[in-house]
């Protein structure tokens, strides 16, 4: 089971602030985790269609400051339940304590 708090951010439309309330969330977990070992921040973006334009996971990742590790998942018709359910393993991995993990996988072209 999950030993960490969880959030989902919801929100209908572009530019009402979903990105922002991440980023906040992303930022203030990542300055309590640098002292307890084994913590890690992970930000997953499911789909993103606009990017690399405008990528989430990189604006969390650059609020988060040093310590990020910014991912390109696969194109969302690449993707099966066994990489979906197996997310905190394809992030969390070898990462040192205290890390902040930003993924997003995609849908802008065809893979």
């Amino acid at each position: 089971g999950l030993r960490a708090a969880t959030y989902m951010i919801w929100g209908a439309g572009t530019d009402v602030g979903k990105t922002l309330v991440s980023c906040g969330i992303c930022n203030t977990a990542s300055l309590r985790n640098k002292s307890t070992p084994g913590s890690q921040v992970l930000y997953y973006k499911p789909i993103q269609t606009g990017f690399p334009q405008d990528s989430d996971a990189d604006q969390v990742a650059s609020v988060c400051g040093a310590g990020v590790v910014s991912e390109l998942g696969f194109h969302a018709a690449e993707l099966n339940n066994d990489e979906v359910a197996d997310f905190p393993k394809l992030v969390g991995g070898d990462k040192p304590h205290g890390t902040v993990v930003t993924r997003t996988e995609y849908a802008w072209t065809d893979p």
